[in-house]
């Protein structure tokens, strides 16, 4: 039977992994309840993909899987860690894939907490990389599970629910006996004095410690995090070796970075070097 294509199905037939995902949390969030045929149906892919993408959904916390579909996760409420990772979408997915581009197959990586650094774990599983990967946050472990190149690490700790990351003295511990080839950081605010800054204390001292045993460290920060002071210092300027953003760093941020001789990739130099 021949049916029609229209503008919107061609938009949802480019829907990639990631956006097909949020669409639904979106449903699930607004229905309460939602089915996998009708679902299947909507984004015209199998059920069993729908499958996969409820029980990644169910693993991040969105959702609880019931039979035939998935419903509301009790107490229903997302967590800070998913409203984040909703922010700047398109800007994460750009760094991400312009830093996924500095490691060669082979490198032991660290993924620090972070929605960016979530962004960057998607491109290196699409992508098939063949990394070793230590990470803390749970939502990287889940995703990076479904690689089968890709060799992960899961650090122990507390468990800081809001975020789903791990760190305290078991994190720091496993920290203190690797040494990595690169360590990928997002931050809350990067700023000409202050440096890399977070909002969480313990858990910055396990970033702090990773860092420290990174031969490369990286940090990811989209526009909104740059020429920003948040409570809890990470780094000063000359501890990371790299900074990868999607705007152009002020005058004074870029002065500061220069200094502390921080090579800077921007995803705007990228688009204007292909025009």
């Amino acid at each position: 039977m021949y049916r029609r294509i229209t503008a919107q199905r061609r938009e949802v037939l480019r829907m990639d992994i990631e956006e097909r995902q949020d669409r639904i949390a979106q449903l699930v969030r607004t229905r309460k309840k939602v089915k996998a045929l009708a679902l299947s149906e909507m984004f015209d892919v199998s059920v069993e993909t729908i499958r996969k993408d409820l029980l990644d959904l169910q693993d991040r916390g969105v959702l609880v899987r019931v039979h035939g579909g998935a419903q509301v996760r009790p107490g229903g409420q997302e967590s800070a860690y998913e409203r984040r990772r909703s922010v700047n979408t398109a800007a994460k997915e750009a760094i991400a894939a312009l830093a996924a581009h500095t490691l060669e197959d082979g490198a032991t990586v660290y993924l620090d907490y972070g929605t960016t650094t979530y962004a960057l774990a998607v491109a290196l599983v699409s992508a098939n990389r063949r990394l070793t990967v230590f990470t803390n946050a749970l939502p990287i472990a889940n995703l990076l599970a479904q690689s089968e190149t890709i060799e992960t690490v899961v650090l122990g700790g507390l468990l800081r629910r809001n975020e789903r990351s791990l760190y305290g003295p078991l994190a720091e511990q496993a920290l203190g006996s690797i040494y990595l080839d690169a360590g990928f950081f997002g931050c809350a605010g990067l700023h000409a004095r202050a440096g890399v800054t977070n909002h969480h204390g313990m858990e910055g001292a396990t970033s702090r410690l990773a860092m420290s045993h990174c031969r490369n460290v990286i940090v990811l920060a989209d526009g909104d995090k740059l020429d920003v002071i948040a409570t809890n210092k990470i780094a000063d300027l000359d501890q990371i070796d790299m900074l990868f953003t999607n705007a152009t760093p002020s005058p004074e941020l870029d002065e500061a970075l220069e200094a502390a001789e921080v090579a800077v990739v921007t995803t705007e130099e990228q688009t204007d070097g292909l025009s």
